[in-house]
């Protein structure tokens, strides 16, 4: 194979990790916005095997129950069978007796092979009580968790909405707000310096004026004063 298709078929497991990963992702981010609903649906499933682990159980009880009952019939067959063959062998019908025997015998390999299948029921039955108790405690335990859950999740989503707020529009309303407290305070500096500099031209005007006015005064004193010597 050339450098250049080496090159692609690595270029498209690339490609295809990215968008796995990708969706990956997007599949976490939807369990975790939806993680409580997802629980409900775990605990309906949960419920669903609890009732069918319940049925099977009452199904297990029924046949234990059955092969019980034909056991116990059948050595009451068993038990009927030897004492007609032990009553026939004493009243010399050999023949009768052991036809009676055997069918004694046979009867009770049915009940070895029922007690057998018997013992097997039984051991399912408290493999399926044990199933169903260790699910039962789970199942409890997961309501409780569910409620955890859900409260975990209303806070992470309160503290998310903050953190939105902060990262966005809570910090640039605040910058915002910072400048414009800072323009509104260099203006008010601004407006105090142009106050404070009229206010020092108008002393200055004022000053000069009023000595100007005095030497004009002067001067027209001098004037009237020299005319006066002159008329004398």
């Amino acid at each position: 194979m050339g450098e250049s298709n080496m090159g692609f078929l690595n270029l498209f497991k690339n490609v295809g990790r990215a968008a796995s990963a990708e969706a990956q992702k997007k599949a976490d981010a939807i369990e975790d916005a939806n993680a409580v609903e997802f629980g409900k649906q775990d605990l309906a499933q949960m419920n669903s095997d609890l009732r069918m682990i319940k049925g099977n159980i009452g199904s297990v009880k029924g046949e234990i129950a059955i092969l019980e009952d034909k056991v116990k019939d059948l050595r009451s067959a068993v038990t009927k069978h030897d004492a007609d063959a032990l009553a026939l062998s004493e009243a010399g019908q050999n023949e009768l007796a052991e036809q009676h025997a055997n069918k004694a015998a046979s009867i009770e390999q049915q009940i070895s092979s029922l007690e057998i299948a018997l013992n097997t029921q039984k051991q399912v039955l408290e493999g399926q009580i044990k199933n169903k108790n260790e699910l039962q405690m789970s199942l409890d335990q997961a309501g409780a968790d569910l409620v955890t859950i859900k409260a975990m999740t209303d806070a992470a989503k309160a503290n998310e909405t903050l953190a939105k707020v902060s990262t966005s529009s809570g910090t640039s309303a605040l910058a915002s707000f910072k400048e414009r407290q800072e323009a509104a305070k260099k203006r008010l500096i601004k407006s105090q310096a142009l106050k404070e500099e009229g206010s020092a031209d108008s002393s200055l005007d004022a000053a000069t004026a009023a000595a100007l006015g005095n030497s004009t005064a002067k001067n027209r004193l001098a004037q009237l004063k020299a005319k006066a010597n002159k008329t004398e």
